[in-house]
């Protein structure tokens, strides 16, 4: 599967016209070529191959886990680039400000002045929307066991509990599974419900709350994100009005994403609905987001993405309403693009 990736990187990088090279230094995009998280190292891709620039505390160990792998080993990773540039005569090399560290990027600006430093933000991420197969399954996997701790929080969820005993009882049955969770699990209970990005707290779960729980757990590398919007006995009547606006708002949406569809067109679907029953303005975040390595990837659904959604991308589709010092609901699934009739859509 790394392989596939180094390939799809290199080849995304042979046709560009400005760049010689590129510096990764973001974890996530180092995963995403080697499978390997272990910091101090980073990768450097031409047109040729890759090269990992490595620290002699991790050296032994990332031969022994790449084998097959270039890596140069050096206490001075400025000068050693340098020479590389050199050796290859490479010229013009990419980086993605948005993630380097703004310390290193300094150092580099100013210590490698024989190559024209050329900001590539978000250049490896961009690659990383459309997944592969394997990474597909991978996260298919990670949403499968999300579903199933969701189920087991379902039985176990009651009147009395603390928010944070729930989250620790998410935890656990993540662990169970042998995942960890691939963010902080959200309990926004009663009027807490009404925050989009809640911390959990020691308030008790009351009988009559609504309850919404986001989770998701990382396997093999990948995530999964879903949420539910659980009642504690029988809701109110604006509740209840609000759940079953948000639940047309997200199947709508849901069957919306297909490949050749534009990103914000989906949050156009999910939006118009819920303004069409008078609560647009308490829908105050995007409709959903890219999920892969990271929970939170590109692209985004809202008004502002043009991306043309493709064949393979993962999104969330996540439409909320969040009334002030009454509640919210929000209904959340990981959903895989893929080539379509509108009218369907493939939640994994």
């Amino acid at each position: 599967m790394f392989t596939e990736n180094q390939n799809k990187v290199i080849k995304h990088l042979s046709s560009a016209k400005n760049i010689d090279a590129f510096l990764v230094t973001y974890w996530a995009d180092i995963f995403y070529l080697t499978g390997i998280e272990l910091g101090e190292y980073f990768i450097l891709v031409t047109k040729k191959g890759l090269t990992a620039i490595s620290s002699p505390l991790l050296y032994d160990q990332l031969k022994h886990l790449l084998p097959d792998f270039n890596i140069i080993k050096t206490t001075n990773p400025i000068k050693t680039l340098r020479e590389v540039f050199r050796e290859n005569k490479i010229k013009s090399v990419g980086i993605d400000t948005r993630t380097i560290n703004a310390e290193l990027l300094s150092k580099l600006r100013n210590k490698i002045l024989s190559v024209k430093w050329k900001e590539k933000p978000g250049y490896i991420s961009r690659i990383r929307q459309v997944k592969s197969e394997k990474e597909v399954a991978l996260i298919k996997k990670s949403c499968e066991i999300t579903r199933k701790v969701l189920s087991s929080i379902k039985k176990y969820l009651k009147p009395g509990m603390r928010e944070k005993t729930v989250v620790d009882k998410i935890v656990e049955l993540f662990s169970r599974y042998g995942t960890v969770p691939s963010f902080t699990p959200q309990v926004a209970s009663g009027i807490n419900a009404s925050y989009p990005h809640h911390i959990a707290s020691d308030k008790v779960i009351e009988k009559n709350d609504v309850v919404i729980i986001d989770l998701g757990c990382r396997y093999k590398g990948y995530c999964s994100d879903m949420t539910r919007t659980f009642f504690m006995g029988r809701p109110d009547k604006l509740l209840r009005k609000i759940y079953n606006v948000v639940k047309e708002a997200q199947k709508q949406a849901r069957r919306k994403v297909k490949s050749g569809v534009r990103a914000d067109s989906v949050d156009r679907v999910a939006r118009g609905i819920i303004k069409k029953y008078g609560f647009g303005k308490y829908f105050i975040h995007s409709t959903g987001h890219g999920v892969g390595i990271e929970v939170h990837e590109q692209p985004r659904l809202f008004a502002k993405d043009k991306t043309i959604l493709k064949t393979n991308m993962v999104v969330t589709v996540e439409p909320g309403i969040y009334i002030p010092n009454s509640g919210g609901v929000r209904i959340e699934d990981t959903v895989l693009v893929r080539e379509r009739r509108e009218g369907k859509d493939v939640k994994i």
